[in-house]
């Protein structure tokens, strides 16, 4: 309670011992701020890092954010870099059956597009028509999913007693739940939820880089805000939308 109330941006605080980056990630990462910024073309790869928080000062220690966007195998430093899915048993299922779970590992990238792959592979399906064909396509829309999803990711507390919580997301008859840790951002005004856009973000420095990263299949990993739906709910902090 006492960390949401402050603006901290836990995102820079220092990776564990031990992490480091992967460096076809950096390349790639450092090649498309090059592209996009003309102050970045003839700057240092070091520097690009430092200025967008994925090192501290020193330019040597790598900071969370960067471990969580950029780095090599995350998932065997924290928690935050996993995500666990479960299905709950529908009433179709065999009797006794257990629920179907998975844990789903790596940098917020890999994050999105293995949860949405697991999603894809465990909810239903309805046949749609277009352009005269029938389609089989899930019964949730798949853009909502992955902005509830990358938000989660993204917008989760990394205080004390919530950076080693996994993101969880539940598959039951009746909804998909996704649950992030952590209450609501010092920004988030609870009256204004679902009014107003929020401008602050809990994250800034995993916000501004994970806006520069791609999935492995090179879908964005922060997108525009879907339209809710009423059996779509999300859990947990809010962010920037």
């Amino acid at each position: 309670m006492l960390a949401n109330r402050a603006p901290v941006d836990t995102g820079r605080a220092p990776a564990p011992q031990g992490a480091v980056l992967d460096e076809e990630a950096v390349t790639k990462f450092v090649a498309v701020i090059r592209e996009i910024s003309r102050r970045a073309a003839d700057v240092d790869e070091q520097e690009i890092l430092y200025r967008y928080g994925v090192v501290s000062s020193d330019r040597t220690e790598l900071t969370l954010a960067g471990l969580l966007t950029l780095g090599q195998h995350p998932e065997s430093f924290l928690d935050a870099a996993r995500v666990s899915l479960r299905r709950e048993p529908a009433a179709e299922d065999p009797p006794g059956a257990r629920h179907d779970a998975i844990k789903v590992e790596g940098t917020v990238s890999e994050l999105l597009e293995g949860v949405i792959s697991g999603l894809g592979a465990r909810l239903g399906h309805v046949l749609v028509g277009r352009d005269g064909q029938l389609l089989d396509e899930l019964d949730f829309p798949r853009e909502a999913l992955r902005e509830v999803v990358s938000n989660a990711l993204i917008h989760r507390s990394f205080a004390e007693g919530a950076k080693n919580e996994s993101v969880l997301v539940e598959i039951t008859p009746e909804a998909v739940t996704v649950t992030s840790p952590g209450g609501l951002h010092v920004a988030a005004d609870p009256r204004q939820l679902g009014l107003d856009p929020i401008v602050g973000v809990r994250n800034h420095t995993l916000v501004r880089i994970s806006e520069h990263l791609r999935t492995p299949s090179g879908a964005r990993v922060v997108e525009h805000q879907a339209v809710e739906r009423p059996d779509l709910r999300q859990d947990g902090p809010s962010g920037s939308g």
